[in-house]
């Protein structure tokens, strides 16, 4: 066309030759085109590709292999380390004392006989011993002219017993007290090896007879006191081993105990079942020490996956697992779980077979692979 348009003649248009264009129909190129523009807004590719063709898409992943273990069903709750029931020796006052000394703390542990406590009478101890040493007194002296009427015959026998018997319980009421050490200053002592747990006097304070003055737990004397939610009593039971774990000790040994007593009555200030586990004899924690116990409920054994190699789709479960460089699809059942490890049941798996642990959210059944990293 250019080849043969006529240069010379732009000065007269009616030389100019005519082209006549067709009407050509767009509409089907602009829906050619809009339908490009949707695609690739939305990030589909405009021809798809095979995966497993020259184009196709490789994915990603990391395995782990299946293993077959002993997975456990078990209860965890959190406690104190408190002491055993029956265990704790009171120390109490047998008259009115004063205290001299007080040479224990809370929380000391001492031995056999160690020096605890310092006492001496109390004002109205010693005001009573006086009145027994002179009812005594009284009572021989009694006693005395009892016989010796007896002896001129103007008292009958039964004079001179209840002469006697006045003076018998007169000398035991005072032996007594004396064999208390309410006539001198008493040394009290440790009566086991053990921890002091409470102290309830102090230097120089008065107590009344019967008041107590400290307790003392025997060494291996505590046991763990756990608190679980009501709705776990039906799967505890007397007799169940129990890891106990301290809180904040973390590098010191778990300890295994056993279930002694299940609490049938909702603790009305944490509204949680006590549950009391019994301590081996060679183990002496701290009292009141924060722990965690898990109490074994059953084991079992089974095929055993990491948590995240189990996806939920479509109202069930499905783990992924390499075979000659695809992924295999298998629709698998969930049981226990613990320590990010799940049992799986059926899919027709085994032992030592792969399962896609990372990657496994973009695979389809029989999509190719690469492993990675395989741990």
């Amino acid at each position: 066309v250019c080849a043969s348009w006529p240069w010379r003649s732009r000065r007269h248009p009616a030389s100019i030759p005519r082209f006549h264009l067709k009407e050509v129909n767009v509409r089907p190129i602009c829906m050619i085109l809009s339908v490009l523009a949707i695609c690739l807004a939305l990030g589909v590719p405009a021809v798809p590709a095979h995966a497993d063709g020259p184009a196709g898409v490789t994915a990603s992943v990391r395995c782990m292999p299946i293993r077959k273990g002993v997975m456990e069903k078990t209860v965890s709750a959190y406690g104190i380390i408190s002491p055993s029931p029956g265990t704790v020796k009171d120390i109490s006052a047998a008259y009115q004392a004063r205290i001299k000394a007080v040479y224990v703390t809370e929380g000391q542990v001492v031995g056999k006989a160690d020096r605890l406590l310092d006492v001496s009478p109390g004002p109205d101890t010693i005001l009573a011993l006086k009145e027994m040493q002179l009812e005594m007194d009284t009572a021989e002296k009694g006693l005395e002219l009892a016989k010796e009427r007896f002896s001129l015959r103007l008292a009958t026998n039964q004079d001179v017993l209840n002469a006697r018997k006045a003076f018998d319980q007169a000398r035991t009421r005072l032996d007594y007290m004396k064999s208390q050490g309410a006539d001198r200053d008493v040394i009290i002592k440790a009566p086991s090896d053990g921890m002091v747990n409470k102290i309830f006097v102090s230097q120089g304070a008065v107590v009344q007879a019967g008041s107590p003055l400290l307790e003392v737990m025997p060494k291996n004397g505590q046991e763990v006191k756990l608190e679980v939610e009501p709705e776990d009593a039906c799967l505890i039971s007397q007799g169940q081993k129990a890891l106990i774990s301290f809180v904040n000790r973390s590098c010191t040994r778990p300890m295994t105990g056993r279930v002694r007593a299940v609490s049938s009555m909702v603790n009305p200030a944490t509204r949680l079942l006590d549950v009391f586990v019994s301590l081996p004899e060679n183990q002496a924690p701290m009292l009141n020490e924060y722990v965690k116990g898990e109490i074994k409920i059953f084991s079992r054994s089974a095929l055993i996956v990491p948590r995240d190699a189990v996806l939920p789709q479509n109202g069930h479960f499905v783990l992924f697992t390499v075979e000659n460089g695809r992924a295999k699809r298998h629709i698998v059942g969930v049981g226990l779980e613990k320590d990010g490890e799940v049992q799986i049941t059926g899919g027709g798996l085994s032992a030592g077979e792969m399962a896609v642990v990372l990657g496994n959210y973009e695979l389809k059944d029989g999509m190719a692979v690469r492993v990675e990293g395989s741990r």
